[in-house]
């Protein structure tokens, strides 16, 4: 949160040296009304101000035509529009972070949060994905929504900083991903097994999942994007939950949970 903090302020400041800074286009304009009146080799001239009624000087270049000057003061006007208008979109991207940091760490203050990150720490234990440590008895629950179809194991996220846990820590490069396609939901994973291909149903039925834990809950059918977690990456500086897929096919369900009448 600090960070993108004064990344945000820096902005700031280095907007406000800008706002003060001389008006290229201003000058240009100046310097292409009164072309008639620079004679060669000027250095200076002073004209009236249309924009103010004010008398003003124009700093000129003996060796560089007015109209040279003109275009070069155009270019800086347009460069300076083009850095103005990043400026306030890095400022617009660095609060949203860091407010969206804020709101992580208080989560990760509660005892829910406390109790996710336990789950996982014992789950990678048990399973062999922490070699400092030996596994552990069997048993212990998991963050993550977990469902069990014909011996595959589907879980899917609870929240932006859970979806975050589960794609960038827990799944396997070679287990299943699965997100509703275009909208915001619950990244949901099929864990892979060894020499076993996941079967059509049970991806149909992870899909379901992901169409019924997003924005589109409520549409009667709901495009889902399908693909090894290997081909999911996080982008540098996104938010908790933010992914960028790099290949996938896209399977069409109705919303729901098919477990619902046994879990």
């Amino acid at each position: 949160a600090d960070e993108a903090s004064t990344s945000a302020q820096m902005a700031r400041q280095r907007l406000h040296a800008l706002a003060h800074e001389a008006g290229y286009r201003h000058r240009a304009d100046l310097i292409m009304a009164h072309l008639h009146d620079i004679r060669p080799g000027a250095t200076q001239l002073e004209v009236v101000d249309f924009y103010t009624n004010e008398p003003v000087v124009l700093k000129l270049k003996p060796l560089e035509k007015p109209q040279r000057t003109a275009e070069n003061l155009y270019r800086k006007a347009k460069n300076q529009q083009i850095e103005e208008r990043q400026l306030n979109e890095r400022i617009d991207r660095r609060e949203a972070e860091a407010l969206q940091t804020l709101e992580l760490l208080e989560e990760l203050e509660t005892e829910d949060a406390l109790h996710e990150l336990r789950g996982l720490r014992t789950w990678r234990k048990q399973h062999g994905l922490d070699p400092s440590t030996a596994p552990t008895r069997a048993g212990t629950e998991l963050p993550f929504k977990v469902f069990e179809d014909r011996g595959f194991t589907i879980l899917v996220g609870r929240n932006a900083a859970n979806n975050d846990l589960l794609t960038q820590k827990y799944a396997h490069k070679d287990d299943l991903w699965l997100h509703a396609k275009d909208v915001t939901g619950s990244h949901v994973v099929i864990r892979h097994r060894a020499g076993q291909p996941v079967p059509e149903p049970v991806i149909t039925h992870a899909a379901q999942l992901a169409g019924w834990y997003s924005r589109r809950q409520h549409d009667s059918l709901c495009p889902v994007t399908v693909t090894p977690k290997k081909f999911v990456r996080k982008p540098k500086g996104a938010l908790p939950g933010q992914v960028v897929v790099e290949r996938e096919r896209v399977v069409l369900v109705v919303p729901g949970n098919p477990f619902e009448s046994v879990s």
